[in-house]
């Protein structure tokens, strides 16, 4: 009689153990959910970008072989806003947009000239061989310094953080021409 409450006692104790081991993935699992990281905050991964963009933008004005591929960043207010708003673009578009401003303020219209400046997507359609030479430009900097290479791919792993955040929205005016240009296409380097 006394092999029976024994032989109990060993099933529940091995009763106890299987329970155990069969909760023990489930709870190592749940475990390794909750410490995982959880995703940083946009304006964190923005604030981040634009540190990384200006750190490239700067190398690359050193590097690059012409004044017109300078990538030049300026803030401003829209007209009736009191939002301030950063641009990063080439200094060739710049120059584009202040000659079409001027056009458009002394009234000097001349064939298909509309009456009202050119949007950005016009101008960056009639800059086509620029924009091309800018790019040339960027593989050829990106290939020849180790440097900007490194730049640029810590500002790609960030712009790829960027775009796969849930909050990340498409064409942020907070990021930059480079940023833009490697959401697009990303730069390989060699």
């Amino acid at each position: 009689m006394s092999l029976i409450p024994e032989m109990w006692c060993r099933v529940r104790h091995l009763m106890l153990l299987l329970i155990v081991l069969l909760a023990l993935p489930v709870s190592v699992q749940a475990a390794g959910e909750t410490n995982a990281p959880a995703p940083r905050k946009v304006s964190a991964i923005l604030k981040d970008i634009k540190k990384a963009e200006t750190a490239a933008n700067s190398l690359f004005n050193e590097l690059n072989s012409s004044n017109d591929f300078d990538l030049v960043c300026y803030t401003f207010e829209a007209t009736g806003s009191k939002m301030r708003h950063r641009i990063c673009e080439p200094q060739f578009m710049k120059n584009a947009r202040r000659k079409d401003a001027q056009r458009f303020i002394s009234g000097n219209r001349q064939g298909t000239d509309s009456s009202v400046p050119q949007s950005d997507s016009a101008l960056q359609g009639m800059l086509q061989e620029e924009v091309v030479g800018l790019r040339d430009e960027l593989l050829a900097v990106a290939g020849s310094s180790t440097e900007f290479a490194a730049l640029l791919q810590n500002l790609q792993a960030l712009v790829k953080e960027y775009s796969h955040h849930e909050k990340a929205r498409n064409n942020d005016p907070a990021l930059g021409f480079l940023s833009r240009f490697m959401q697009s296409k990303p730069v390989n380097q060699p």
